[in-house]
């Protein structure tokens, strides 16, 4: 989901990467930032594929559904998103 009107470029740096751990707070921070004019794009759920080729936004913020699964698997979704980002 691509928010802003600045365009996104496949090797665009990320200016700034943020890992929700659930929708809300997600969309929020996204809905932030696009008002604010910048380039972001909104991740649901963890990222598949190869990050250097994906498009990225300067603002990057993926969304995952983990503050009430067990804290084992939510760490290691979100050092995966880290991995990603």
């Amino acid at each position: 989901m691509q928010f802003g009107t600045v365009e996104k470029t496949k090797l665009q740096p990320v200016m700034l990467g943020c890992i929700a751990d659930d929708y809300t707070g997600a969309t929020d921070l996204a809905g932030l930032l696009a008002h604010s004019g910048v380039s972001v794009s909104l991740r649901m759920g963890l990222p598949v594929g190869d990050p250097v080729q994906a498009e990225c936004a300067a603002f990057e913020v993926i969304a995952l559904k983990i503050r009430t699964v067990a804290a084992k698997d939510d760490v290691t979704e979100a050092l995966a998103a880290l991995k990603w980002l």
